[in-house]
């Protein structure tokens, strides 16, 4: 991504939402990793901020992603 603005846009995209609801049921482990070249040394917590803020919006995928398909 270009910068966080980005960032924030392609992850609160309805395609992005969607594919979480086709990917999630199916997944039992999911690790997420982001990497930069940007010298940022809070660029984990910002992006860590907007994943929350998502989430907070959007308590249908909260719950999505805090089950398991074995659950």
């Amino acid at each position: 991504m270009a910068d966080l603005e980005a960032f924030d846009r392609y992850i609160n995209e309805p395609a992005h939402r969607q594919a979480d609801s086709i990917v999630h049921p199916h997944v039992t482990n999911f690790d997420v990793f982001d990497i930069s070249d940007e010298d940022n040394p809070n660029l984990a917590s910002e992006i860590a901020n907007i994943q929350q803020r998502r989430l907070a919006a959007d308590p249908e995928l909260t719950k999505l992603i805090s089950t398991s398909p074995e659950d």
